[in-house]
């Protein structure tokens, strides 16, 4: 990833965690909020309708996972290491018919973990991961298929499970 995009990143989460959350549920192609949380996606592949052989798919992966080592890296450095949250208890209780709160929901129906740091004095918390959705395609947003990276603040605690790791304590 490349030193300006991390920087642009970086002021996109600052002001994303500078703003209330909305009264009411909105949706966007940049993401969606409610209430008590906010998805935003940061970057985004192409489709991949078309990639026969995966060269595409395994290209933007590399990036997008290249993306997420630079991101938890500056924001371990503004917080601590990140708590690692596995998403698939909250996708399993969700196909089995219980209520899962957004944006968790929403999440775990994308990523399969997710990179969370609780915001000290705000009652916050972000978390960052890659998603993918959708047959044949990196990941999904509302129709089309896409590689997705996430700036997620939320309100309260990051969800911990008993596959969640704490990071260790300081």
């Amino acid at each position: 990833m490349a030193t300006t995009d991390l920087e642009q990143h970086l002021v996109l989460v600052d002001e994303l965690l500078a703003q209330p959350f909305p009264e009411r549920h909105v949706s966007d192609a940049a993401g969606h909020a409610g209430p008590d949380h906010r998805v935003y996606f940061l970057k985004q592949s192409q489709d991949f309708w078309d990639d026969e052989d995966g060269r595409a798919l395994m290209a933007a992966d590399a990036e997008m996972q290249a993306c997420l080592d630079a991101l938890v890296a500056a924001l371990a450095a503004r917080w601590g290491d990140p708590i690692s949250v596995d998403l698939w208890p909250y996708l399993k209780a969700g196909c089995e018919g219980e209520e899962v709160p957004e944006p968790i929901g929403f999440l775990s129906r994308l990523a399969g973990s997710m990179q969370a740091w609780p915001l000290p004095g705000t009652g916050r918390w972000l978390a960052i991961a890659v998603g993918q959705g959708g047959q044949g395609t990196a990941a999904r947003t509302g129709g089309r298929g896409r590689h997705v990276r996430r700036a997620r603040p939320c309100r309260g605690r990051p969800p911990l499970t008993q596959h969640a790791q704490s990071p260790p304590n300081r």
